[in-house]
């Protein structure tokens, strides 16, 4: 659209950066589900879900916080804990790990 683009920062908009019907989107993303059999996820579920499949390959929280935007800057970290207990299984493993590399150095 060059420079009759609107933009108005929106992830996901009309071609002109005009916002779409947000029950246009939910029918799209229930149609897609459908086809691909999934089970139905809400659209605003795909934010959780990337947040946490980039905690799951290591993404740092701070990042993951900025990418889901001002409005969830503070990640509930209870919430991250129940979702990937084994992150937490994997931090304790490398901390004791690096302990443990720390005291052999030293001793």
């Amino acid at each position: 659209m060059g420079k009759d683009y609107d933009n108005q920062d929106m992830v996901i908009c009309r071609p002109t950066g005009e916002p779409i019907d947000v029950k246009n989107v939910n029918k799209r993303l229930d149609k897609l589900i459908e086809n691909l059999e999934m089970k139905r996820i809400r659209f605003h579920d795909l934010r959780h879900t990337h947040a946490t499949l980039m905690l799951s390959i290591g993404t740092p929280v701070k990042i993951v916080s900025e990418r889901l935007g001002p409005c969830e800057s503070r990640i509930n970290f209870k919430h991250v804990c129940s979702l990937l207990p084994s992150m937490q299984v994997e931090a304790v493993k490398t901390f004791s790990e690096s302990m443990q590399k720390f005291k052999n150095a030293h001793s």
